[in-house]
């Protein structure tokens, strides 16, 4: 059931990329967030 509709390829390719940008995104804020809690942490070990 592969139907070659461009509308329905570009909508489809458009929501994939939406949501892996999305996951990409997130990933990256929690690893962002991690870092600076570490760098945090790390300035009131030092004090």
């Amino acid at each position: 059931m592969h139907t070659k509709n461009p509308v329905n390829q570009l909508i489809t390719g458009f929501f994939m990329l939406k949501i892996f940008s999305d996951e990409i995104y997130g990933a990256v804020y929690l690893v962002s967030r991690w870092h600076l809690m570490r760098m945090i942490c790390k300035d009131c070990a030092a004090i």
